[in-house]
């Protein structure tokens, strides 16, 4: 897959060091990383002998920034396609391509966000007029009545895949969720208000109609943007292995773009791309009460803020709306704060300014699960452009009633793909459990008979369930998310 993109670049000889002589001076997504001197066979060790793969290799010439797949099939053919690749005239980074998949399911709840980031008081100031956010996604749904005048022109970076639908229709809805929590109209009389709704939204197709899609084609779409005058790039999706991507990222960047990006789904310290990648906002999750999400993922060095992510309700493809739960949902929540800073001041380092004002959540300074704090629209907006109507901090969620005991949910801890297990009907206090779902739709999945429910393997790896049930006499209501492997057998 290439695509060519026009902007002002620097022919950078094949293979040559990151951080050479030869490269002083040239803009950081031009330099080539350690992967261009890194051994063909450790870069293609997660290929099989008989494993069909693509091999990303990342140039750049004066045109500017290029993304090329080129197929494998093969370990040994992996290897020779690295090796080739690392010779090539102006290689910036080799990999093999990395799947990715949106961080969000449907959930019941209401729209609160709004109010958690002190976002109205910061519409005094701005509503994000002016400013273009891109939404690398499975798409927009243009034609939805909440998102009526929102969206402008975007692409569909999956052709090259047989994919050529617009990038303004949305056969998964991941994306149109997810441009509503940004841009959502506000005034109009219907359904929810974005979080900076005079902002425009530009659709980039790169995901498929089940959510998920491989990393060179969302990099297509961060460097695409980026040349058509994105100010703010929201990247609700991630995979486990992606630092060639890191040129991608390094050209929006480099050109005053802000990149946020979702810390992922697994309820792990296991870092995701591109959020993990230098300069990307990295936004983990919170939920109703302040703490952190149990399905969203941590990390002391990479997880930058955090944001509202359970039960976000928001505009989905036919004209309808829907309640979701991810650092999917949390992430454009930031989007659209950086984008009521950009509308606000232009100039201003948006990414540093909502760090420096997230409202300090948990252990004094920056943590693993809040990163510097949960974000603040009024205090960001008020930082660029105060106004004497910004009202006092939002003070600490306080702990629900201490008097209930809590109760607890005990599942199997590991399912094999293709066989199922059963999931308990009530909690370890005896409290029927009303519904189970999932939280990791690419790794299980949950089905329910006659009262029964049972969680059945798709995909190896952690899967995450959320369970619910009432309150009872002196127990408190559970809402708990739950993990299991997923194993291959």
């Amino acid at each position: 897959m290439a695509a060519v993109l026009t902007a002002v670049g620097l022919v950078v000889p094949a293979a040559q060091a990151a951080g050479s002589s030869d490269t002083v001076g040239a803009p950081a997504w031009a330099v080539p990383n350690e992967s261009v001197n890194e051994s063909p066979e450790l870069l293609a060790e997660g290929v099989g002998r008989r494993e069909s793969a693509e091999i990303v290799v990342v140039t750049a010439d004066d045109r500017g920034l290029h993304v090329d797949t080129v197929p494998a099939d093969g370990h040994n053919a992996a290897v020779d396609t690295i090796s080739e690749a690392q010779t090539r005239s102006g290689v910036v980074s080799v990999g093999v391509d990395q799947p990715v998949e949106a961080f969000g399911d449907p959930l019941e709840g209401q729209q609160w966000a709004l109010q958690t980031m002190r976002t109205p008081t910061a519409w005094n100031t701005t509503r994000g007029n002016g400013v273009v956010v891109a939404v690398v996604d499975s798409g927009v749904d243009g034609s939805h009545p909440d998102l009526q005048g929102a969206l402008v022109a975007g692409k569909n970076t999956r052709t090259e895949r047989g994919d050529y639908s617009s990038p303004a229709t949305d056969a998964d809805g991941h994306g149109t969720h997810v441009a509503g929590i940004i841009a959502a109209r506000s005034g109009n009389g219907l359904g929810i208000s974005g979080v900076a709704p005079q902002a425009k939204v530009m659709p980039i197709k790169a995901l498929d109609a089940d959510g998920t899609g491989f990393m060179s084609d969302v990099m297509e779409g961060i460097i695409w943007a980026t040349d058509k005058g994105a100010g703010v790039i929201n990247v609700s999706l991630g995979g486990h292995d992606a630092t060639f991507a890191d040129s991608a990222v390094s050209y929006a960047l480099s050109r005053g773009v802000v990149v946020v990006a979702a810390a992922g789904n697994d309820g792990s310290a296991q870092p995701m791309y591109p959020a993990a990648l230098p300069g990307v906002l990295a936004v983990a999750a919170v939920d109703q009460d302040g703490q952190p999400a149990g399905y969203s993922n941590y990390g002391d060095s990479w997880v930058d803020v955090a944001a509202p992510g359970t039960d976000i309700v928001s505009t989905t493809p036919g004209a309808r709306y829907a309640t979701w739960t991810g650092t999917s949902m949390a992430t454009p929540q930031v989007a659209g704060v950086a984008a009521l800073i950009r509308s606000a001041s232009p100039s201003a380092d948006a990414a540093a300014v909502i760090g420096s004002t997230a409202y300090d959540a948990g252990v004094p300074g920056h943590d693993r699960a809040f990163g510097t704090g949960v974000v603040d629209a009024s205090a960001a907006v008020a930082r660029v452009a105060p106004t004497p109507q910004q009202p006092a901090p939002a003070q600490p969620v306080q702990p629900k009633d201490p008097v209930l005991r809590t109760q607890s949910v005990k599942i199997p801890t590991s399912v094999a793909v293709r066989k199922s297990k059963s999931l308990p009907t009530r909690t370890q206090e005896g409290t029927p459990i009303r519904t189970w779902k999932v939280i990791s739709r690419r790794k299980c999945s949950v089905v329910s008979r006659a009262g029964a429910a049972r969680v059945v393997g798709k995909r190896a790896g952690v899967c995450s369930l959320t369970a619910a049930a009432p309150a009872a006499a002196g127990l408190a209501a559970y809402n708990g998310t739950l993990r299991l492997r997923v194993v291959r057998r």
